[in-house]
């Protein structure tokens, strides 16, 4: 028996105005993905359905499919305003960084459905760890300082932390701090990298250096000259570098210095 669009619509269970509205951007799928000798049949059996729109209307196999994966798909797609909040990210940053390396770092994360709204941009769950770790490097590039008082769990007070010291999360998981900035309520908020590679928000920390009191770097002085070290994100995330860096940052307890890592400088404290 010959497959309709009102066959499709019965099998995912919605109506056949939706299914016109999801048909009819097919086209900007296509383009987003390129086009295959494949998708050009697809692409003229499209113009075929929208010109004389029925349910009645034949549908191949490969449109079918095509249809088919992009809605059982809307569920592997998570949008930016879902991920602020569950990540307790500043929208305004957020967005601009969208804005800004939508072209270029991006387009790797970014995912289009036929299904879902076009005002939206979604990112794939698979890929939201990649994606917050590019905003945290576009974050502490741009807008993050390098010390901040955050709530210390080991004394049940709010203290200040510099980056980077090494920090405990929870019971046991260690991480090193990056930067600091404002989470999507305003609130400060550490920004903690972990040795898997992840980055993201933490209000509560541990203390974890060798006496576990506080860093209290001074600040750098025009009048000095700063003995500078030089550290790439993989290498101030590193469970092989961990225990030299961890001994460096206690060597400079005390002592005024600057650190720049990911292309920018971070000073510590901020002067």
């Amino acid at each position: 028996m010959e497959k309709n669009i009102g066959m499709l619509a019965n099998k995912l269970d919605i109506s056949l105005v939706s299914l016109e509205h999801a048909i009819k951007k097919i086209h900007n799928l296509l383009e987003i993905k390129g086009k295959s000798k494949k998708d050009i049949k697809i692409s003229c059996e499209v113009n075929k359905i929208c010109t004389k729109f029925s349910e009645l209307y034949p549908i191949s196999d490969a449109l079918e499919k095509l249809i088919c994966d992009q809605y059982l798909s809307t569920s592997d797609l998570v949008s930016l305003p879902t991920i602020i909040e569950e990540y307790d990210l500043p929208d305004q940053q957020l967005y601009k960084f969208v804005r800004k390396e939508k072209s270029n770092t991006l387009i790797d994360y970014l995912g289009y459905n036929i299904f879902l709204n076009d005002k939206q941009k979604y990112i794939a769950r698979r890929k939201i760890k990649g994606f917050l770790k590019e905003f945290f490097i576009f974050l502490l590039s741009h807008y993050a300082s390098t010390s901040g008082y955050v709530f210390n769990k080991n004394l049940n007070i709010y203290e200040e932390f510099f980056a980077p010291e090494e920090v405990q999360v929870g019971n046991s998981r260690k991480g090193r701090i990056l930067g600091f900035y404002k989470n999507k309520d305003h609130q400060q908020e550490a920004i903690v990298g972990f040795y898997n590679g992840e980055i993201s928000f933490q209000k509560q920390l541990k203390k974890f250096s060798i006496n576990s009191t506080s860093l209290n770097f001074k600040a750098t002085q025009s009048s000095q000259r700063p003995i500078i070290f030089s550290f790439s994100l993989d290498e101030l995330l590193s469970k092989d570098h961990r225990f030299y860096i961890n001994m460096l940052i206690e060597s400079r307890r005390n002592h005024p210095f600057k650190i720049l890592y990911g292309g920018g400088v971070r000073r510590l404290p901020n002067d």
